[in-house]
């Protein structure tokens, strides 16, 4: 644990001493297996790298633009000086270089201890940032391209990857199943949403997820903003993404074509109107199945987590 709450992480230089302390786990562990979850925050707002990695990538700024109190300050907008939104990308770049810098040391840690050949690696994000690309910031506004398109990195030495790259559709619920298959888990008694990557990772046939879903309780439209509830968001395989959020009664739908379209300017829900309305059937259905395997789902056993634990998790918004 690095620190009480989520205001204090906030404003600290995270993953150094995140690595300090899986290392240091693993020098004073005992023989056999071992898993750790590294929870790397510092590219989440703030951005408050360490000054290297400022002037790594915008040695030249003199403004007065800081990566503070993103969430909360009320000069951020479209309208702003175009020089200080991008010195803002630049914190956040820096953000990501002194993240990927302090993983890159785990991960040769991992190697001078001889663990490098017998450990399996995921390495993601639980999401991307918004810098206005449709006129908010931080992120749970919405599930446009900038904040659900995210880095999964799978590395499992025993298996020989016949794929560098996967290209299909993947999303988080395919984590689990893929860490069970590649370590021979019987995974019995567990509802799995997604599928194992084993299989294409090995260059063997599997059969193609048709689609992806993104959830946010938190939806806000673009300036002027409004609340409009959850937001949900349905990526086809044919590069189709729909989007539907707004209350009961007056749902609202946006459909881009991401692959002409990545930033997702141009809305063709009047236009592909027959498409739009077999995506809207398509989510509703995949909605309705996850909120019954939600409830189905039970886990037997669960482990005893530390009162100051239990009280960060909650302050940083994962447990309730």
């Amino acid at each position: 644990m690095i620190a009480d709450d989520k205001r204090m992480v906030r404003t600290m230089k995270v993953a150094e001493r995140v690595t300090d302390k899986a290392l240091a786990y693993l020098d004073q562990r005992k023989t056999g297996r071992f898993f750790l979850f590294l929870h790397y925050w510092d590219p989440h707002y703030d951005y408050n790298p360490p000054k290297r990695y400022v002037d790594l990538f915008d040695p030249d700024y003199d403004g007065s633009m800081d990566g503070m109190n993103i969430r909360y300050r009320d000069d951020l907008t479209p309208t702003m000086n175009p020089r200080d939104l991008e010195h803002l990308l630049a914190l956040y770049d820096g953000e990501i270089r002194y993240t990927d810098d302090h993983i890159g040391r785990f991960l040769d840690g991992l190697a001078s201890r001889g663990l490098a050949d017998t450990t399996m690696v995921v390495v993601t994000s639980d999401h991307g940032e918004e810098f206005l690309e449709h006129g908010w910031k931080g992120h749970t506004n919405h599930c446009y391209e900038e904040t659900a398109r995210v880095p999964l990195i799978v590395r499992v030495p025993w298996i020989e990857t016949k794929a560098p790259a996967v290209t299909r559709l993947a999303g988080h619920p395919v984590i689990l199943p893929t860490v069970l298959d590649a370590l021979e888990v019987d995974g019995e008694g567990i509802t799995l949403q997604g599928r194992s990557l084993v299989p294409l990772l090995a260059g063997r046939s599997a059969r193609p997820r048709t689609a992806v879903i993104c959830r946010t309780r938190y939806g806000h439209t673009a300036p002027p903003l409004a609340s409009v509830g959850a937001w949900n968001t349905l990526i086809a395989r044919a590069g189709m993404k729909l989007h539907r959020y707004g209350r009961d009664g007056a749902k609202a739908t946006e459909l881009y074509n991401v692959t002409r379209d990545p930033g997702e300017k141009t809305n063709l829900a009047d236009v592909e109107k027959a498409t739009a309305i077999k995506l809207t059937r398509r989510l509703d259905k995949s909605l309705a199945k996850q909120k019954r395997e939600g409830r189905s789902t039970r886990l037997e056993r669960r482990g005893k987590l530390k009162r100051a634990t239990r009280r960060v998790l909650k302050s940083l918004g994962y447990t309730q």
